[in-house]
């Protein structure tokens, strides 16, 4: 598709200054590949997002959910679950851009069905998202 060949092109070592001889250069195939799951994910979350700031896909889940983030600051931020009493069954962090929406993986087979809450937060920011598991 063009959007892979503007991916591939963009990925080669001469692609901010091109010449008449070997034009755009040797394309970095894993690096355009990187660049264009990047641009995937992106669009996935701002689809998944709406507008918000927040969002498990899918959820209900059962081993592996994805949350869509978007961060109003730069930083680094702790991804929690917790179950209905309040007890810690996942944790991480993720280094998320301010402004830039991302997208988060968290794999958890094992966990009992019912609801819990997951919450992302730093220093400055918080945001809290009921999920359920079945």
């Amino acid at each position: 598709s063009v959007e892979i060949m503007d991916y591939v092109i963009r990925s080669s070592n001469h692609y901010t200054n091109p010449d008449y001889k070997t034009g755009y250069g040797i394309p970095d195939f894993e690096l355009a590949f990187t660049m264009l799951e990047k641009e995937k994910a992106r669009r996935f979350a701002e689809k998944v997002l709406n507008g918000g700031n927040i969002a498990v896909y899918p959820n209900p889940f059962a081993n592996r959910a994805q949350i869509a983030i978007k961060p109003v600051n730069s930083g680094e931020f702790s991804i929690m679950l917790y179950d209905i009493t309040g007890k810690l069954c996942y944790s991480s962090t993720e280094v998320l851009v301010g402004g830039e929406p991302g997208i988060v993986s968290i794999q958890r087979p094992g966990l009992a069905r019912g609801v819990y809450i997951l919450k992302v937060q730093n220093g400055q920011e918080k945001y809290v998202q009921k999920v359920l598991v079945h």
